[in-house]
């Protein structure tokens, strides 16, 4: 895929002149390598964050921007597996196309479902983020596009998949098996996080759709607890000792 194309369809769907011209730094995909870390869809007690429930629409695309949190004690370098990202599908089901970042290892990712979560680019704690996955008529792909826009450093590409088009996800997830969730554990904020239906219109989390706010629990009684909608429809994953 040319710089052009690429350039020219996050325009197209978004109007973003701000990320598209922080397009600078492209990771090619022969650098792309499987990790063993992975994000699954079990989400009523791994995910926290909103859901958009399709009403009469289907999800044709969707993004958000956010920000890497690795500012944290005791579980950047091992367990628990710690993951922000925005998907389409995986709710109850294991249909889920996600991009996002990984805040134990540092690094963009992707991952469509079975298949485990393929590395993009290191990405520094603090740096803000863009994520964005949309339908291309052009070549019946998904395209997939992460940026580091402190970096100007991105990565995209077309992948051949069917998710789930009924959900739009806005996610940080806690890899099961962990009952508790760190101190360190930072909030993640996801601002103007958006969806797109296929007449190309696009709604904020809680237009033309049900919108699902999901709180992580955890049996220690630490969990994760999105904020509420503010005007533009963004919101913040806070950590919380008691649910």
């Amino acid at each position: 895929m040319s710089a052009a194309y690429e350039k020219a369809l996050i325009l197209k769907y978004t109007g973003r002149m701000d990320i598209v011209s922080r397009t600078m730094q492209r990771v090619s995909v022969r650098s792309f390598r499987t990790t063993n870390e992975r994000f699954p869809d079990v989400y009523s007690d791994q995910w926290g964050g909103y859901i958009s429930q399709m009403t009469t629409e289907q999800v044709r695309g969707l993004w958000a921007d956010s920000y890497v949190s690795r500012s944290c004690t005791g579980f950047c370098d091992f367990a628990p597996l710690v993951g922000s990202w925005v998907g389409i599908g995986g709710v109850g089901n294991k249909q889920l196309l996600q991009v996002g970042v990984s805040q134990r290892s540092g690094f963009a990712f992707y991952e469509a479902l079975p298949g485990t979560a393929v590395w993009m680019f290191d990405v520094n704690d603090g740096d803000s983020t863009y994520y964005y996955i949309a339908w291309d008529t052009s070549t019946s792909m998904w395209y997939v596009f992460a940026q580091d826009v402190t970096l100007s450093r991105s990565a995209s590409f077309e992948v051949s998949y069917s998710p789930d088009l009924t959900t739009a996800d806005w996610i940080t997830e806690v890899q099961q098996n962990y009952d508790g969730i760190p101190d360190g554990a930072t909030p993640v904020a996801f601002v103007n996080p958006l969806w797109m239906d296929w007449s190309t219109s696009t709604h904020r989390i809680d237009q033309a759709a049900t919108a699902w706010r999901e709180i992580l629990r955890k049996p220690s009684g630490v969990c994760i607890v999105p904020t509420g909608l503010d005007g533009n429809g963004s919101f913040t994953n806070f950590r919380y000792s008691s649910c």
